[in-house]
């Protein structure tokens, strides 16, 4: 995504103002040491100076003296303040000079030369997570929760040793079930049907069966969702047809098939390991459901980042992804916390749990605000949503992005003069 699709609104002290260029100097501070007769010289790094900050801000329009005044008024104040970096981000910093010129060929208009210094130790350039980014973010947050699954998963194996050779037996039983059952889930997809497992006895090997399983899941994750298309769904493996235009055919279909279930939880759960010899053990119940949210969360991921280079998705359409993602790690964390009383156990596993839907929810929120504001524009020449694209955008593709937005157009091919359509301002 480029930066011009990420800007933020300048302001300084709080007061908004409109940026036609910025520039930026870094300088290091170092000492030059040179020798009489000595060709070259050497130096020492004293480390970075402070950042100078240059913008060229406009004011225009009939009530520019307004908004020129307020703005002034912000420079005049005493010491540091809060500045708004379209491209950086917001910095602390010091203003230090502007010159506020005024031509009689351009009434109601000037531009303002400001020069900024930040203040700050060690502050990186940039200030704030683009949205490939916190994307990413998702899926590392996801690899954490899986190792303090697969931790969590051989100490219950261990304790399960010291269950009777019936409940063992039954154990093992329980464990080559799920891996077929993952098998099963994965023949349903021609891309991921290339996952094998390892074969291995998964009560001498748990490391095994937990990477059995996100290994299957991983396949379906990426036989869902790499070949998807945001504008019609995901068009691979099954041979399953959606209908443009509609959100649901794009994430809900993969949706339902990551939350098919291995096992159904105990009814009464009072800890991670049960002598009923009718009961699939607790633990590996919440430990599949745990790689269950996981795999969605990945899921959830995987559209984000398609949606950085895609506009079809509008911020409705995010939202519903986020909020699906976030109440499959919910219902992992409430069976986690039920499987395990202790909170000494269960809290290894939920906080990184925590961490996936905080960072999913993170991710919407920078992929919202890095959209253009929505509104309602009217039609104003009939024709196709190819041609309304390109009377207003200049970009005929973005057609599909005009669909998705306004689902109640019934025939694409033809739209009125006077439809009032939603769509991004720019």
């Amino acid at each position: 995504m480029a930066w011009e699709n990420t800007l933020l609104d300048a302001s300084f002290r709080d007061i908004p103002f409109e940026v036609v260029s910025t520039g930026d100097d870094i300088e290091r501070a170092v000492v030059v040491y040179e020798y009489p007769y000595v060709d070259g010289a050497s130096v020492d790094d004293m480390g970075r100076r402070p950042r100078r900050i240059s913008m060229t801000a406009v004011f225009y329009g009939d009530d520019y003296e307004n908004r020129l005044e307020e703005f002034l008024k912000a420079l005049d104040e005493v010491g540091t303040g809060p500045l708004v970096h379209p491209i950086f981000g917001e910095k602390n910093a010091q203003f230090l000079r502007g010159y506020v010129p005024h031509d009689g060929q351009h009434p109601d208009y000037t531009q303002v030369t400001l020069e900024f210094l930040e203040v700050a130790i060690n502050a990186p350039l940039f200030s704030r997570s683009l949205p490939v980014q916190q994307v990413e973010q998702i899926d590392q947050a996801a690899q954490d929760a899986l190792d303090a699954a697969r931790a969590g998963f051989n100490v219950d194996i261990k304790s399960a040793l010291n269950l009777p050779a019936l409940l063992r037996d039954k154990l093992s039983t329980d464990l080559l079930g799920a891996i077929g059952t993952m098998q099963g889930y994965v023949d349903q997809l021609v891309e991921a049907r290339g996952w094998i497992a390892s074969g291995l006895y998964y009560l001498d090997n748990p490391i095994a069966f937990v990477d059995d399983i996100a290994g299957g899941m991983v396949s379906r994750v990426k036989a869902l969702f790499s070949s998807m298309d945001l504008r019609s769904g995901y068009s691979g493996g099954s041979g399953a047809v959606f209908e443009r235009g509609s959100m649901a055919t794009v994430w809900q279909a993969p949706l339902t098939n990551l939350q098919q279930p291995f096992f159904t939880p105990a009814a009464t759960v009072t800890g991670p390991l049960t002598t009923n010899p009718d009961e699939v053990q607790p633990f590996v119940v919440s430990h599949l459901v745990v790689q269950q949210s996981l795999a969605i969360a990945s899921g959830t991921a995987a559209i984000f980042s398609a949606a950085l280079s895609d506009t079809v998705l509008s911020p409705q359409d995010i939202e519903k992804v986020a909020a699906d993602g976030r109440a499959a790690i919910n219902a992992a964390i409430a069976l986690v916390q039920k499987t395990y009383p202790d909170i000494v156990r269960s809290r290894p596993i939920t906080e990184p749990l925590k961490t996936v839907a905080m960072n999913i929810t993170k991710s919407a929120e920078v992929l919202i605000l890095a959209k253009p504001a929505l509104q309602d524009r009217v039609v104003s020449t009939p024709g196709n949503l190819q041609l309304i694209a390109h009377l207003w955008y200049g970009e005929y593709q973005r057609a599909d992005e005009l669909l998705r937005l306004n689902p109640q157009v019934r025939n694409p091919n033809f739209v009125a003069n006077g439809t009032v359509l939603r769509a991004y301002s720019k």
